[in-house]
């Protein structure tokens, strides 16, 4: 007999969301966000020295210019941004620092947004400048002390004071509290254990008591814990 040609059925493969797309959304989010923060902390450094940036005045404007350049779609918007940052932060002596002239201190900042596709901005292709947090530190001097009234431009060593101390809040313990800790229930168990032995109890119901294996319980009674 001829055997009829029948086909396996095949079940259609399941729509997937490239993890290229969710990433790419994700990260253009999160990099408006660290643009914000960082020139929410250059106003908070400007703040901190009294609007003396002294030496790293031009260097405050173009970090601002920069991390500016992800909301201000338009170079008029940028240079009036920019100069109204000049005006309310940065001080020369007991007079407002001349913002009549910002341009000069952000031609290239400008000259990359002539570029930038703003009407479809991707993060990989983005033409305008990123900088690391570390080299902002670097060009702007920002001591240690002043990370801790910052958000987003701080060092590694403020990042981990700052995690340590959330997971304190969260009530994670030190290395040292929780060894204190360990020693501490051994102490008792080995305690109650010689209490028990001396009841009657047998190791088995020892072990069942306390929660613990039958080789702790034999160290337990010979004091090696």
């Amino acid at each position: 007999a001829i055997q009829p040609d029948i086909k396996p059925k095949v079940k259609p493969a399941k729509q997937r969301i490239p993890k290229k797309t969710i990433y790419a959304v994700n990260t253009i989010r999160n990099r408006y966000t660290l643009a914000a923060n960082r020139m929410a902390d250059i106003q908070s450094l400007s703040t901190l020295r009294g609007g003396l940036l002294t030496d790293y005045r031009e260097r405050a404007i173009y970090i601002y210019a920069v991390e500016a350049a992800y909301f201000c779609r338009e170079r008029t918007t940028l240079l009036n941004n920019i100069s109204q940052f000049m005006t309310d932060c940065l001080y020369l002596g007991d007079n407002k620092y001349n913002a009549a002239t910002p341009e000069k201190y952000i031609k290239a900042v400008l000259d990359r947004c002539e570029i930038v596709n703003y009407a479809a901005p991707t993060f990989d292709g983005d033409a305008r400048y990123k900088h690391r947090t570390l080299t902002i530190i670097e060009w702007l001097n920002i001591t240690e002390l002043e990370q801790r009234s910052l958000k987003a431009v701080v060092g590694s060593a403020e990042k981990y004071k700052r995690k340590t101390h959330k997971r304190r809040i969260s009530g994670v313990k030190t290395i040292e509290e929780h060894l204190n800790e360990r020693k501490s229930n051994a102490t008792n168990n080995a305690t109650q254990a010689r209490e028990l032995r001396e009841q009657g109890f047998t190791l088995a119901k020892i072990q069942e008591k306390l929660g613990v294996s039958r080789v702790t319980v034999h160290k337990y009674l010979k004091g090696t814990v």
